[in-house]
């Protein structure tokens, strides 16, 4: 069946004449009766649940009716709304919708509740409507319904709904206006439990982050008492919550001779003069109850609540951290110390070891010489060349390592000047030819007629090419070839390589062949001797020259190495 049209207007056909009946009077006055005690409950005890049951009974009772019950609404993503009955009063042997879930929460327009479908445009403006129940029938005793709104904030939240079984009841204004009083005064019961619950769960929430925090939290309000003290702050601090909320925070947190200080700073910001801590993460020292001093971090933020201003302090202990870079601090210190005692020594010993060397090199080239006369045995010139050849290598390490530990400590200036990069190659290869030679290498000078300016140490950088030079003819197989070629960029840089042919060096061997005694071919079968000092001591002084170097190669195919100086000065 479809139901008759709503009819808000006919809410007040039955008061056509101004005349109101005792019975209208007596029944006004009962659902008043019933709206204070309601009222009573929601207001004075905050009991929603037994406040709106004693409600539906008392108005349900007054007016007479069979039920009286509260429906919550919610839209549905497909259109119109679902309605959940969340209390109920009926008079003694009317069926409870409670008993019927089909009908203790139904879709607006399904069979049972087709009669509130063409009311919803009403209620959502907040209109009470009233008409016959006629798809409800006989089996629940219900022929006329009225429905009045709750709206919140504007909005339709559900309704009260009084169920009679009449068959055209007409329903008084008087009874319309207690009716929607009762309904605002429900709203706000609704709206102010909201808020309540909203208010309790966002406490709950805050207590639960400052309990579980790791950090302390502390609270004082504008007086400089304590208002929170959190669970990290009774482990860190030694005293328990109870007993120290009201007191002062700098008696029992802070060390006698910075009360005084705090006191000034805390005076200040409330001056309007600002706070050296507040908004900054300082570090402080912090006291225990036993009076025992700890260093702790500290952060302090102001809030304010409404017209009240409160500082929280959020503090850590951070005992463990200082302990750890004392530590650290002490371990660099003794690896410095180390580092630097390595480095005298291995420059004490370089200075001591050069002098008999020197003696070493001298008289062996003499007796190679035959100075002072003929050696008579062939091997006296041999084992004179292996001497000589010997103590130059041991030489060439102890320089290196000399050179060496100078730059480490600091203590290897640079004399530049503007120098023809071409002659001091030239003047490399001579000095490398007699090697080259020997081990069967080409030696090819790409630099070209023109001269190259180079801002740089002269010896420095005969150094480095010497150093790369002696690499490429070490490291070539016989029939190979080293070459060095240098060219001037516009911006002013030069570009100094060093190619050879020789054996190569996997991608992984490139970055370690700078650290200090590591070779390309490192290991207990290496090939070829050297301290592997030559190539760290040459990106040393190349650095020191504000440079870079940069190695290239592959296995076979031969080691290119990269020089760039920065422009002339």
């Amino acid at each position: 069946m479809t139901a008759p049209p709503p009819d808000p207007v006919g809410l007040l056909l039955a008061e056509a004449t101004p005349t109101r009946s005792d019975g209208d009077l007596t029944r006004r006055a009962a659902m008043l009766d019933a709206m204070i005690a309601a009222a009573g409950r929601f207001i004075g005890h905050g009991d929603w649940l037994s406040g709106m049951e004693e409600l539906l009974r008392r108005l349900g009772t007054a007016m007479g009716v069979v039920r009286a019950s509260l429906h919550q609404v919610h839209a549905l993503e497909s259109g119109g709304f679902a309605q959940a009955c969340l209390h109920e009063w009926t008079a003694p042997g009317v069926p409870r919708l409670g008993d019927d879930p089909a009908r203790l929460v139904a879709v607006l327009g399904s069979t049972a509740d087709h009669t509130l479908t063409e009311w919803v445009h009403e209620l959502m403006h907040g209109r009470p409507v009233h008409g016959a129940a006629a798809g409800l029938g006989e089996p629940c005793g219900v022929r006329s319904t009225l429905v009045v709104p709750v709206m919140i904030d504007g909005r339709w939240w559900g309704h009260i709904a009084f169920d009679d079984a009449a068959p055209a009841r007409a329903w008084s204004a008087l009874e319309v206006e207690v009716l929607a009083s009762a309904a605002a005064m429900l709203a706000g019961t609704i709206q102010r439990t909201q808020i309540d619950t909203e208010l309790h769960r966002s406490e709950a929430r805050r207590r639960a982050i400052v309990e579980s925090a790791l950090d302390c939290i502390l609270t004082v309000d504008a007086s400089g008492l304590l208002v929170e003290f959190n669970p990290a702050a009774e482990r860190t601090f030694g005293y328990s919550r109870a007993e120290v909320l009201g007191r002062r925070m700098e008696d029992l947190v802070i060390p006698p001779d910075g009360r005084e200080a705090h006191r000034q700073g805390f005076a200040r910001y409330l001056a309007g003069e600002g706070g050296g801590m507040v908004g900054r993460r300082v570090e402080v020292t912090a006291m225990r109850a036993d009076g025992g001093e700890f260093p702790a971090e500290l952060s302090v933020t102001p809030t304010r609540v409404y017209d009240e201003l409160f500082f929280t302090a959020y503090l850590r202990d951070i005992t463990d951290r200082k302990v750890a870079e004392a530590a650290l601090i002490d371990a660099k210190a003794k690896a410095e110390a180390a580092s630097q005692a390595k480095t005298t020594f291995l420059a004490t010993m370089s200075h001591e070891l050069r002098t008999p060397l020197n003696a070493i090199i001298g008289f062996s080239e003499l007796i190679m010489g035959e100075a002072l006369g003929p050696l008579g045995d062939a091997k006296y010139q041999e084992f004179a060349a292996d001497i000589f050849e010997g103590a130059n290598h041991l030489l060439g390490i102890i320089n290196d390592v000399l050179d060496m530990s100078r730059i480490e400590a600091g203590e290897h200036r640079l004399s530049c000047e503007t120098i023809d990069l071409g002659a001091v190659v030239r003047s490399c290869l001579t000095m490398m030819r007699d090697r080259a030679v020997k081990a069967e290498v080409t030696l090819v000078d790409d630099t070209g007629i023109l001269p190259i300016g180079l801002w740089g140490d002269r010896r420095a950088v005969m150094k480095i090419l010497l150093n790369l030079l002696s690499n490429a003819v070490k490291f070539t197989p016989p029939g190979g070839s080293a070459r060095v070629s240098a060219a001037a960029e516009p911006d002013g840089t030069v570009v100094v390589a060093v190619a050879d042919t020789g054996v190569g060096m996997a991608a992984d061997a490139l970055s370690a062949v700078f650290e200090p005694f590591r070779q390309g071919d490192g290991g207990l079968k290496r090939r070829h001797e050297g301290a592997g000092l030559g190539l760290t001591v040459t990106k040393a002084l190349v650095e020191l020259h504000g440079g870079s170097i940069a190695l290239s190669s592959s296995p076979g195919q031969g080691t290119t190495a990269t020089l760039r100086f920065p422009p002339s000065r």
